[in-house]
């Protein structure tokens, strides 16, 4: 990731872990931690700007470090002991919406508002990517990724149980003539409800996925 140089004031990285119980049936909880720790001292490195840290999946999302605490060497250690991987979701329960929806109340829409090019700002989402959500998902992620000057991107941790993501299918069954229906099979990925994403299937790859990503930002700022 090349070095920058952008306005601190102006320029926001949030994390966004998911802390739900299904990452540890998933064996992808410390892989979280991993990412987590790899890229927020990638971020601090390189003087992005600001930074914060969200955890989600439980009823409501809380965050863990905020965006005006300055991210000392202790910052990393207190977010790590607060993760507990144990929330359990219930099919009724909407961890992603709620986390866009607390999203929309900690990013900077005011200052996206202002007209003077306003606050620059990431969203990386650490998180197995295996969703319940469908009803209203897909609208709720297109209307948060079509602000202007917030770039969302998801980083599917796909190093652990239960299969890849990849192959991974979703089944619908569809009415045919005579009042039959059928099975239709669809890849998972292939309905991923978050236009930027990348699967990742161990920590050694982050730096490079995370890289491009963090390119992507840098060149939407700079509007190259």
């Amino acid at each position: 990731m090349r070095r920058s140089q952008p306005d601190k004031r102006r320029h926001r990285v949030l994390l966004a872990v998911d802390d739900s119980k299904s990452m540890s049936e998933t064996s992808t909880s410390a892989f979280a931690l991993e990412s987590l720790a790899l890229i927020s001292n990638a971020m601090a490195r390189l003087e992005i700007g600001d930074m914060g840290v969200v955890r989600f999946g439980q009823q409501t999302p809380e965050l863990l470090h905020a965006f005006d605490s300055p991210w000392g060497s202790g910052a990393g250690a207190e977010i790590v002991g607060r993760m507990r991987f144990d929330a359990d979701n219930t099919i009724d329960d909407r961890p992603m919406m709620e986390l866009l929806e607390f999203l929309d109340g900690v990013l900077d829409t005011d200052a996206l508002d202002a007209g003077d090019g306003g606050a620059k700002q990431l969203v990386i989402i650490l998180a197995d990517g295996r969703f319940h959500e469908k009803e209203g998902l897909r609208k709720a992620v297109m209307d948060a990724t079509g602000r202007g000057g917030v770039m969302y991107a998801f980083v599917v941790l796909d190093g652990g149980k239960g299969g890849s993501i990849l192959d991974m299918q979703t089944v619908e069954f569809v009415g045919e003539e005579g009042g039959g229906q059928r099975p239709v099979f669809r890849k998972y990925i292939d309905e991923f409800p978050f236009p930027l994403y990348c699967v990742v299937g161990e920590v050694g790859d982050l730096p490079m996925a995370v890289g491009g990503v963090v390119r992507g930002w840098m060149e939407m700022m700079t509007g190259g």
